[in-house]
């Protein structure tokens, strides 16, 4: 049992300093021996855990896709308006982005050059949020139907969400240092730009 334990303990401590390197320097810059150094342990146990630095990439996109379904999920069992429904939607991506404000631009380096990888999580995406996308995509329908919302494509509405709340991650840091402003200081405009892009794109919505 002890262990057991203790090899669940070393697998987490791998993911999460590989995680932060991989946000920090990305994944060529990014090598098996480095990781084993600020563990503490060596290159063999990464192996062993992972085979390779590619599997080890990916479990933690997989680990990050399986904090997102379940929310997912509890959020499909609710009967509320589609409006509602997009808010709900914009406020779960917007808080994933809160607490992982360097993956956005990780996605944007690593998956946009490496194609292999771009259709592996194509691929993870289609198994594990399918079943969601297709409840969202007659919900979308039925609300064009009703009047509630003005028409538009699903692709379309998906990238509005997805760029909007992307784009004050991608540009923090820039930010930051043109303005001049704290870190915490920008936590309160991460707030903020959250509320107005729930405005923007349900006001945009409507017929």
């Amino acid at each position: 049992m002890a262990n057991t334990e203790t090899n669940h303990d070393m697998e987490q401590s791998i993911l999460k300093v590989a995680e932060q390197l991989f946000l920090d320097k990305g994944f060529n810059r990014t090598s098996t021996t480095e990781i084993a150094r600020v563990v503490g342990c060596n290159q063999t146990l990464i192996h062993y855990y992972f085979r390779t630095k590619e599997n080890l990439f990916n479990r933690i996109f997989e680990k990050k896709l399986e904090q997102i379904i379940p929310q997912l999920f509890e959020l499909s069992q609710q009967k509320v308006s589609f409006l509602e429904r997009i808010r709900q939607v914009i406020e779960i991506h917007f808080s994933i982005l809160q607490q992982n404000p360097k993956l956005p631009r990780m996605i944007l380096n690593e998956l946009g050059t490496d194609p292999k990888r771009t259709e592996w999580l194509r691929s993870l995406l289609l198994e594990k949020a399918k079943p969601y996308y297709m409840q969202f995509e007659e919900e979308r329908k039925q609300a064009i139907q009703n009047g509630e919302i003005r028409p538009i494509e699903p692709i379309t509405l998906l990238l509005d969400i997805l760029s909007m709340n992307a784009f004050i991650f991608l540009v923090y840091p820039s930010f930051c240092n043109i303005t001049g402003i704290e870190l915490g200081d920008f936590e309160k405009v991460a707030e903020t730009r959250k509320k107005e892009v729930i405005t923007l794109i349900t006001n945009g919505l409507r017929p």
